[in-house]
């Protein structure tokens, strides 16, 4: 089954994740960070996306990226892939390894509100938080360029004229950073429910690329309960998954069962 196409967003504002693979380290040093940064600048260019909101951690990363081109909806897509694509091969090369850099696809979430999009802006930047750090100390976030600071390193990145006009001035952004409310943005977020073509989105996306959806059902238990797993991790509900799959619920629940609800 060819994969679904990304939902589009009304506004043009995109909430995008991605993370290594098993969850291990994308960023091993400075340099890594750095690169991956000017490959974003470069690929957010050529596919006219601007930046809006950006934080990096050890093992994966959040971006808020605006479509700026109204005849290419797809753009930040197209961005993305030349992005992870370009940064797992200099990924591989410095490290000396082989294999996949990131998980599955990129998460993509369409952002179709201009309070989503300052939520979103602000639960990215409180990623830091989740390293032990304050949010206006965490040094791979674009938290610094909102307070008007330019590093020498990676130069200035952000459209930051957007959310700054949503929040009304430069001081009135910071302060909703610091301790505005995102728990509504936080919640859609963690909680893992997920519209039916975002989920069928997801579970395509965990999905091997030798099976099928239809497929799954007809699996050896062990296969089966991997893909179940998998699918549950990457936000479905149980019965999402059941009506995907025609796999029962009860079935479903005892295999992901180790998985949080």
């Amino acid at each position: 089954m060819p994969r679904v196409a990304r939902e589009l967003s009304e506004s043009g504002f995109y909430h995008i994740t991605a993370r290594g693979v098993g969850s291990q380290l994308i960023f091993y040093s400075d340099d890594h960070y750095v690169k991956f940064l000017d490959m974003l600048a470069q690929s957010c260019a050529t596919h006219r996306v601007a930046i809006i909101a950006w934080c990096l951690m050890a093992n994966h990363v959040h971006l808020l990226l605006e479509n700026e081109d109204d005849e290419r909806p797809d753009g930040f897509s197209k961005a993305m892939h030349s992005l992870l694509c370009r940064y797992a091969m200099y990924f591989n090369r410095s490290t000396e390894r082989v294999g996949h850099v990131f998980q599955n696809r990129f998460g993509c979430s369409a952002i179709n509100s201009d309070r989503y999009a300052l939520q979103a802006a602000t639960y990215i930047q409180r990623n830091a938080l989740d390293a032990g750090f304050e949010v206006d100390e965490y040094p791979w976030s674009s938290f610094q360029e909102y307070a008007g600071v330019c590093r020498d390193d990676i130069g200035w990145l952000c459209k930051t004229d957007v959310l700054i006009g949503l929040a009304g001035s430069r001081e009135g952004l910071i302060e909703y950073f610091m301790n505005g409310p995102c728990d509504d943005y936080r919640a859609s977020c963690r909680t893992g429910r997920l519209n039916d073509g975002e989920a069928l989105d997801r579970a395509l996306s965990v999905l091997p690329e030798d099976v099928a959806l239809h497929e799954v059902k007809a699996l050896g238990v062990k296969r089966r309960n991997g893909i179940l797993v998998s699918m549950r991790e990457a936000g479905l509900l149980v019965k999402q998954i059941g009506r995907f799959t025609g796999i029962g619920i009860s079935t479903i629940s005892r295999a992901t069962s180790r998985v949080m609800p």
